[in-house]
């Protein structure tokens, strides 16, 4: 564990933080650090992602051009919120995670979606914050429905990693939320209020 001075983001400021020192990532990839729920877990936080930007709110502010009705979600070990999503009639919890680049899926999801290990390509190598290596399987799935938000088809990687026993959801068919299901998604969290919108950004 580190101390931090101040962090600043969007005009909010937080003081003397404390933060896990990670090892440098096993796949090179470099990044200064994750900014967490201590920074913005009291907002209204607006990602619209098709134009990179994002805009914390006030607690309890929400953007007014909002056209859809909110998904009611629930908290997850370590407070990051789920949010129900159905896969064409199969239904699966989504843990909202806006650090991960892809969408990755467990086996209880995969078997249910009739998923064979023996048919799916092969995905990425994931490290993760421990540095410990999963393989994992690619495919898509179809017919996806967040919220008012729905996708025809896209992307996942089929693992059972450590990620999904950290969040408390490795016992249910469970996603975690990446943003290549959000490229063309704008996606507003009310953390306090544990509400969250999914709007298609070409309506």
């Amino acid at each position: 564990m580190v101390e931090l001075g101040s962090i600043s983001l969007d005009g909010v400021r937080k003081d003397a933080l404390k933060a896990v020192r990670l090892e440098p990532r096993a796949d090179g990839v470099k990044l200064a650090g994750i900014v967490g729920l201590d920074v913005f877990g009291d907002r209204t936080v607006d990602f619209d992602l098709p134009n990179k930007r994002i805009v914390l709110l006030a607690p309890s502010t929400l953007p007014r051009d909002l056209r859809s009705k909110p998904i009611e979600a629930k908290p997850t070990t370590g407070n990051l919120l789920t949010v129900p999503v159905t896969i064409g009639t199969v239904k699966a919890t989504a843990v909202i995670d806006t650090g991960a680049r892809k969408t990755r899926i467990n086996w209880a999801l995969g078997r249910e979606l009739g998923l064979d290990p023996a048919k799916l390509n092969k995905g990425d190598t994931i490290h993760g914050a421990t540095n410990v290596t999963v393989e994992t399987g690619t495919t898509r799935v179809a017919d996806i429905q967040l919220g008012d938000r729905r996708l025809a088809e896209a992307p996942v990687l089929v693992a059972d990693l450590p990620v999904f026993a950290a969040f408390g959801v490795d016992d249910r068919a469970a996603i975690i939320l990446g943003l290549d299901w959000l490229d063309r998604t704008r996606m507003v969290i009310d953390f306090p209020g544990r509400r969250v919108w999914f709007e298609d950004t070409n309506p």
